[in-house]
């Protein structure tokens, strides 16, 4: 009798085991051939630089995208030291010496020393808005890297023409408006100015074939050779690049961007053009024709959310601008970001301006409505610090129109200044909106 009733209870906890174990879900189908599952598959989409700079853009500042991405293109620069198996270089679309997308800190395939110049590579990983003095880099942290054809390091483009400023003069006023050459050129000339402050290894400067002052190429966002800190004028150099037909205004200004230099005789920094009577510009820049600023046409960009010479070392200049083609002349405006609790401004970059009186000018237009303000103005700046901000009366804009806006103002003694335009927070006689901003001057009575 104890054997039935010891069999029975055996019976029913196996029973019970047996159903436990199927109440258990398992972590895993267990294939019928026994391999291990796969892991999950990360989707990786296609892209191009271009397609990666719109991407970021519209991401939020500092924020890293959701997605992972796959990124052909060609090393234009390589920058940083090799560091536990990474290093840092700029790609493009074409081996254009452009600097679309920077991977930062990429991953070197196994048996490759060191990223090479000029190699066509495809990085993989997630997209970063990365800001850096304002200016949005679009970046690839730690990305990993195949190398489909290697470089060998030298200029890209290949072989350049040798011709003389004079020549690039000619063969670019041949070209249609806003185009580039086919052919790669190598120039050799003196720089006579030099604009921009350095960024990124790159500085802007103007090119002539002979040491006097004249502006006949503009080499724009060159890159600076490897231990040099900035250029100089008066300086002997070769650019290397292709022609761009560039107008500003009506006017065709021969252009070479992101060109190869090299330094044939260093300058002495002298400025043959002389000293801007008006005012002194610590950037070194050249005013527009009539007056004190420059780039106030808003034609010169050095990222698709920075104008050249439109951003302030001190809090002057707190808005969010980008690129518009909506434009009062030339090809681009500046549209200045808006929010709705608080006055938003766009900034000139500090100027030290002599004692007298001052008109400053521009055309305004709003983006959403007619009920849109504006108002002109400038704060004095000490030791990288803003005083008491003087404005002028407020415009009302309009959105299917330009207003002109005109504020006068006079400085008791030399001052360096900011001068700001305002982009109204909500009021009741104001629409919290972007607006446009172009044409920009500054004049001394």
């Amino acid at each position: 009798m104890k054997k039935i009733l010891y069999s029975i209870m055996a019976l029913a906890m196996a029973l019970f085991t047996l159903q436990s174990c199927e109440d258990v879900p398992a972590p895993y189908d267990i294939p019928e051939n026994g391999d291990t599952p796969d892991k999950p598959v990360v989707e990786i989409k296609e892209i191009t630089c271009a397609q990666a700079m719109e991407l970021c853009n519209a991401l939020e500042d500092g924020a890293t995208s959701e997605e992972t991405y796959s990124i052909t293109g060609y090393i234009t620069d390589v920058f940083a030291n090799v560091s536990k198996g990474q290093q840092s270089f700029w790609l493009s679309d074409q081996n254009d010496g452009k600097k679309m997308v920077q991977a930062y800190w990429a991953n070197l395939p196994e048996g490759v020393e060191s990223f090479t110049k000029g190699s066509k590579v495809t990085i993989t990983g997630k997209l970063l808005k990365y800001l850096k003095d304002g200016e949005v880099i679009t970046e690839v942290k730690n990305a990993d890297v195949e190398i489909l054809e290697q470089g060998g390091g030298s200029t890209p483009g290949g072989d350049a023409i040798a011709i003389s400023c004079a020549k690039a003069v000619e063969l670019c006023n041949a070209l249609e408006d806003g185009a580039t050459s086919e052919e790669t050129y190598s120039i050799t000339g003196y720089i006579t100015d030099v604009f921009e402050t350095v960024s990124r290894g790159q500085q802007s400067f103007w090119l002539s074939d002979q040491n006097d002052g004249q502006k006949m190429v503009q080499a724009y966002w060159a890159n600076l050779p490897e231990g040099v800190e900035s250029f100089t004028k008066g300086s002997k150099v070769t650019i290397i690049g292709k022609l761009l037909k560039y107008l500003k205004n009506g006017e065709v200004i021969p252009e070479i961007k992101n060109a190869d230099v090299e330094i044939l005789e260093q300058g002495g920094g002298e400025n043959p053009g002389g000293e801007n009577p008006g005012g002194e510009n610590p950037g070194g820049d050249t005013p527009d024709a009539g007056s004190l600023l420059s780039n106030g046409g808003f034609e010169t960009w050095t990222s698709a959310n920075s104008p050249a010479n439109w951003k302030t070392a001190c809090t002057a200049g707190n808005a969010t601008l980008s690129q518009s083609t909506d434009a009062h002349s030339g090809q681009y405006s500046v549209s200045v970001g808006a929010n709705s609790s608080s006055n938003k401004r766009l900034g000139y970059q500090e100027t030290v301006l002599e004692a007298g009186k001052y008109v400053f000018t521009f055309f305004a237009k709003s983006t959403k409505s007619d009920k849109s303000q504006t108002r002109a103005g400038y704060v004095p700046v000490t030791d990288g610090k803003v005083g008491q901000y003087v404005y002028g009366d407020y415009a009302n804009l309009k959105s299917g129109s330009w207003t002109e806006v005109t504020y006068e103002f006079e400085l008791k003694e030399k001052t360096t200044v900011c001068l700001v335009i305002m982009n109204p927070k909500n009021s009741s006689y104001s629409e919290s909106q972007d607006i446009l901003i172009d044409d920009a001057k500054l004049v001394k009575k």
